[in-house]
């Protein structure tokens, strides 16, 4: 396999050190800056957040009620004043 070009960007390149690479460095926003407090790689995320009732009762109230969500395709309402039921969480 050839070598790459110095030049040529690869995906195991950290975030910070493409903006350093950056022509106008100087110009990058501090917010681009900011590192992120996880650590790297995969986050095991305890079962109970998948099958406790608790759980599911929150997300109903903070997040399932207050997000946009696809209710249908607009092919799906003809007519002005036509419905689709979307019942979630119910």
């Amino acid at each position: 396999m050839a070598a790459q070009p110095e030049n040529v960007r690869t995906m195991d390149e950290a975030f910070e050190q493409l903006l350093e690479a950056d022509t106008r460095a100087e110009n990058v926003s501090d917010a681009l800056r900011r590192h992120n407090p996880m650590p790297p790689g995969p986050t095991l995320v305890p079962v109970a957040r998948y099958i406790d009732h608790r759980y599911h009762e929150l997300e109903k109230d903070k997040l399932w009620r207050r997000v946009w969500q696809m209710a249908c395709h607009e092919d799906d309402l003809p007519n002005v004043g036509d419905v689709v039921p979307y019942d979630i969480a119910d």
